[in-house]
């Protein structure tokens, strides 16, 4: 998917776990246009957030209005247990250093790939 006139796109890998994250950025209209054409549009019928979280088929994608760094670190949290989940690995307060570094990497992942 390529970046239009009024959204951005990003495409954050993930060597871990291999659950690619496509993060979108900008016009919520345009964002919605665009996936309903390749995703169940039930995923989009609340999409009027300042962001929001999305997982269909085995595709993960984050959806903000703007870049607002705690909305990022929201989404970014449902997206980690999600993915965790669809693994099999179970998030406990005697397991949660997994989630902590998972959380941390794809973070550092995003991050990086903004600043190009």
């Amino acid at each position: 998917m390529a970046n239009s006139k009024k959204y951005k796109y990003y495409e954050i890998s993930d060597p871990i776990y291999r659950a690619e994250i496509s993060l979108f950025i900008g016009d919520l209209k345009e964002i919605k246009k665009d996936l309903i054409k390749k995703f169940d549009k039930k995923n989009f019928e609340d999409l009027g957030w300042d962001g929001k979280f999305i997982k269909d088929k085995d595709c993960y994608l984050i959806i903000l209005s703007k870049f607002n760094l705690s909305t990022l670190i929201h989404e970014l949290i449902h997206y980690c247990f999600c993915v965790l989940n669809d693994r099999g690995i179970k998030i406990s307060l005697n397991n949660d250093e997994v989630m902590a570094y998972y959380f941390q990497m794809t973070f550092s992942n995003i991050l990086e790939k903004l600043k190009k």
